[in-house]
């Protein structure tokens, strides 16, 4: 009797345990999903902040592979940037953050490879990536692409450190010690604790430009233009060359990544030929990467008017340096080179500042002005650099308007729309021709009604070819015929993954469908 009573004692100890286990492991769980929450409510802007199951797996997924990544980078002593062996290795472990994409090109009878290293986070996890550790933040740059050549790697093209907003109200509030999170005190200190306290600041507000960002460089020992959008590097001697990139072409659907490459080659290709400096570009792009925007394409451009297509530089940043932290070359060196080699610059304006109590005054008269100013008088904003007065870049800050603020935020209603009216074609079964006629309709008023807000009517993009992509990926067989699990697994895309699926719209050739190819990921996993 005694060992039975013993056994069910046993056994009410062994469930108490699990019960316990259990209970503790929930506590978690519910405690990591409220972190996860209370992070995207904060930094999505207005994005509903309802999450899938399945989204906070894959962003608490992200957060680990960053906290490893941080784990790693503290294991390296003595570096200010991680090898390009390393990066690679990175690229690969850490797959929901970066992203490798390889080109294989044929020169002088070798066969060269073009590795572009790209972010897989968004907007909501970039800042926090960038945040969490130095080596993250000068390695992998607003562009990095890497050259493998008899199993050697060099950098071809590397693009300035990310760098931060700045507003009247984070300011503000960083003197009164109350920034609302880590990550914002992070990214402020990032800004403004390498700056000096009792000597001279120098700012420098450059303006600006609304376009696609621009890369250039030049490679001595291949003879070859390196020319690039923010994540994609195409290599050239001149503009005959351009058709071994060209979707049409080559009948390789990736290739139509390159159009905005292109694009810029072209119009790179248009300055050289009228350049008088060509021998002496080639000498500081050996060694540089000349940092620009392309501009004046209505295609491309969103609501500041050029009156011509145009390529605008604005920085100069080394391949390789004895300060490899470095983001780039002082403001004043970078614009005397690129006005002597007589190549297109960004408007500027120079501040003198005594020191840091002096810097903070000076600092928010500008973020005052800028911040309520026209887009017709600033355009987007101010792009800040803090130096010295003569040798070293301390940190750059974006500076927007309250104007371009706002037309962001109307964009964003563009692309809500489109959500919203994807849904119903997939739930109600509408038409996708009439959808997009009807969306047109809808975003065209209501883009003259938003335009009565400013000063000077200004061109919106109104996402009419990202709407048509979107729209036009619902044609397909298993939707016809009305499959109920492929259905839900579309709407379940639509409503809790909707920027990567805006992202992989715009990627992807037209032959291949986003949501088969998304469908096919998920059963195989």
């Amino acid at each position: 009797m005694k060992s039975f009573e013993q056994k069910d004692e046993n056994l009410e100890n062994e469930q108490n345990q699990q019960s316990k286990t259990q209970k503790k492991q929930k506590k978690i769980i519910d405690k990591l999903t409220q972190r996860t929450e209370e992070y995207f409510s904060q930094s999505q802007g207005g994005i509903s902040s309802s999450k899938s199951l399945a989204q906070i797996s894959n962003n608490q997924l992200r957060k680990h592979q960053i906290n490893r990544l941080v784990e790693e980078c503290q294991k390296m002593k003595n570096i200010k940037e991680i090898p390009s062996e390393q990066v690679l290795k990175m690229v690969k472990t850490y797959d929901m953050l970066f992203a490798a994409q390889s080109k294989q090109v044929t020169l002088k009878e070798q066969n060269i490879q073009i590795i572009d290293i790209k972010l897989r986070v968004h907007n909501e996890f970039e800042d926090y990536l960038y945040s969490q550790h130095q080596l993250i933040h000068n390695t992998f740059r607003r562009g990095l692409c890497l050259l493998l050549l008899d199993n050697e790697y060099s950098i071809l093209r590397k693009g300035l450190k990310k760098f931060f907003d700045i507003n009247l109200k984070q300011f503000c509030n960083k003197a009164n010690s109350t920034l609302t999170n880590k990550t914002e005190e992070i990214i402020h200190n990032y800004t403004f604790s390498c700056l000096p306290k009792e000597s001279e600041i120098k700012i420098t507000q450059m303006e600006k430009v609304n376009g696609e960002n621009a890369q250039i460089s030049y490679n001595r020992a291949l003879d070859r233009w390196i020319i690039g959008s923010k994540n994609v590097t195409l290599l050239c001697i001149d503009e005959s060359e351009l058709n071994q990139y060209d979707s049409q072409i080559t009948n390789d659907p990736l290739d139509n990544r390159y159009r905005y490459a292109m694009k810029i080659a072209q119009e790179w290709f248009k300055i050289i030929g009228l350049s008088k400096n060509v021998d002496s570009i080639k000498n500081y792009l050996n060694d540089h990467t000349l940092i620009g925007e392309y501009c004046g394409n209505n295609e491309y451009q969103h609501f500041v008017q050029y009156d011509h297509v145009q390529l605008k530089f604005y920085a100069l940043v080394p391949k390789v340096s004895a300060q490899s932290s470095v983001n780039c070359l002082h403001p004043d060196q970078t614009l005397a080179i690129l006005q002597s080699l007589e190549l297109n610059t960004v408007k500027f304006n120079h501040i003198i500042t005594k020191n840091y109590e002096d810097f903070e005054k000076q600092l928010l008269d500008i973020i005052k002005t800028v911040s309520i100013s026209k887009l017709s008088e600033v355009g987007e904003g101010n792009v800040l650099y803090f130096s010295d007065s003569q040798q070293e870049c301390f940190s750059l800050a974006k500076l927007k308007s309250l104007e371009c603020n706002r037309l962001l935020r109307i964009l964003d209603r563009f692309k809500r729309k489109i959500r919203e009216k994807l849904r119903l074609i997939l739930t109600k079964d509408q038409d996708s021709n009439a959808t997009l006629n009807k969306y047109i309709d809808e975003v065209t008023s209501l883009a003259k009604e938003l335009n009565q807000l400013f000063e000077h009517p200004i061109q919106i993009d109104l996402n009419i070819d990202l709407a048509k992509k979107c729209f036009e990926a619902t044609q397909i067989e298993l939707i016809q015929k009305k499959d109920a699990d492929f259905k839900n697994f579309c709407v379940d895309m639509i409503d809790n993954k909707f920027i990567s699926f805006l992202t992989e719209i715009e990627q992807k050739d037209k032959k291949e469908n986003v949501f088969e190819l998304e469908f096919q990921k998920h059963n195989i996993i």
